[in-house]
């Protein structure tokens, strides 16, 4: 059984298989040969596997994240997304809007839009 993890090294572990009890004992009392030589096999019922497998994760020092979409872009774009970034992001989606709607003309709209930019 393998394990992965995004940022940590992949570990395989292996599982190992027992003959269940109840297989040999339950068909020798209740099942017969059919459930010996047929129902069990073919179901799997004749196999115990452990109950829990545990496999130690190292973290891979080689990993870097893919950004998210927050994260992506150089670090000027990350920081207009906070405080006073936010509501200019805001200011230029809505004077966007008035542009596309036709109420502020395109030198308006240009002007409005080298104003808050200057800000950042």
């Amino acid at each position: 059984m393998e394990f992965e993890k995004p940022g940590y090294i992949s570990s395989a572990q292996t599982v190992r298989a027992s003959i269940d009890g109840w297989y040999a004992a339950g068909n020798f009392i209740f099942g017969g040969f059919i459930g010996w030589l047929f129902v069990d096999p073919v179901t799997g019922a004749m196999w115990k596997l452990p109950d829990l497998v545990h496999a130690d994760l190292v973290v891979d020092p080689q990993y870097q994240a893919k950004p998210t979409s927050e994260e992506s872009g150089p670090a000027d774009q990350r920081n207009i997304l906070s405080g006073q970034g936010k509501a200019a992001i805001d200011r230029l989606r809505e004077i966007k809007d008035l542009y596309d709607t036709g109420i502020l003309t395109e030198e308006e709209y240009e002007t409005r839009k080298a104003v808050l930019l200057q800000e950042f």
